[in-house]
């Protein structure tokens, strides 16, 4: 049977995509003009890169951000940009024998939304009840939870920690109601296959006849548009190849329909990081987010 690929190009996505960033001096050796350094000034030197700044928050060895993003953008590219935008602003402030390393080279970043780790999992376990499906006889209902995906270290960059993590919803085409745990189980082997090749894990899925939720996490590499139209087209595949009864009895020459939701989401809201820095700012907290020694 043929089916079109769903193109990141061409996709709708409604996304929220938000990183909390930390990242130090080198060797945390006091850099003067660091402390000093404006939100306004790095909103607009980030801004032609397409990252934009949302708080900030910094002291002579240490600077903590939190930034909103594309989806087509990955974390390890946007701390590449924040890191190298922020090394030569203080190179042309300092004086020309100052050392050369200015910025350690790890970083530590973490992803926040306007929701939380325990919220977005609670929410994918009652997607039966949020639907109506749970008083049938035999709910048409699928839920499967990965527990040792969050602490996977191959998801950890070098010289760096990351905690990227994702809630990803697909619509089924028009709708329909397709899926039932069959091919539920069988997507979700799929999926499973493409972790290590494309660095991401699952956390989470949860399966109703038209839609389907995911929790993942990723490598700061992976670019999330790019792998959640990877998953959609795995998806896609597996049915029509596996399941071609389902499609041909529902008519349709797609999965999904062309459009998904990405969303970023920690164990920290927005509103949390943002009040953190704050406190910060004004001398009445510690850093919002600390670096091992090993990665200074």
């Amino acid at each position: 049977m043929r089916y079109e690929p769903y193109d990141a190009n061409t996709l709708k996505v409604a996304y929220c995509h938000r990183i909390c960033l930390h990242a130090q001096t080198y060797r945390r050796l006091p850099r003067p003009h660091l402390d000093k350094l404006h939100s306004q000034q790095l909103a607009a030197t980030l801004a032609p890169y397409g990252l934009h700044l949302l708080d900030l928050g910094a002291d002579d060895t240490d600077l903590v951000c939190q930034l909103s993003l594309q989806p087509a953008e990955s974390i390890a590219a946007a701390a590449s940009k924040l890191k190298g935008r922020l090394s030569k602003w203080l190179r042309s402030l300092q004086p020309s024998g100052s050392p050369s390393k200015r910025l350690a080279k790890g970083y530590l970043a973490y992803t926040v939304g306007d929701t939380t780790s325990a919220a977005v999992a609670g929410y994918l376990e009652k997607q039966g009840r949020h639907h109506g499906y749970a008083a049938r006889p035999l709910p048409p209902v699928w839920v499967e939870t990965f527990p040792n995906a969050g602490s996977d270290t191959r998801l950890d960059a070098a010289h760096s920690i990351g905690m990227l993590r994702y809630h990803l919803v697909f619509g089924t085409a028009y709708r329909k109601g397709i899926f039932t745990q069959t091919e539920g189980t069988a997507i979700v082997q799929a999926w499973r296959g493409l972790e290590h090749q494309d660095q991401f894990a699952l956390l989470k899925a949860s399966f109703v006849p038209d839609h389907v939720h995911l929790a993942i996490r990723i490598h700061p590499a992976v670019k999330p548009l790019a792998l959640a139209v990877e998953l959609m087209n795995v998806a896609q595949e597996v049915m029509f190849e596996q399941f071609p009864e389902i499609i041909i009895r529902y008519g349709s020459n797609r999965l999904w329909e062309n459009g998904a939701y990405i969303g970023s989401f920690g164990d920290l809201t927005s509103r949390a990081v943002q009040n953190a820095i704050a406190r910060w700012r004004a001398g009445q907290g510690g850093l919002p987010t600390e670096l091992p020694q090993g990665d200074r």
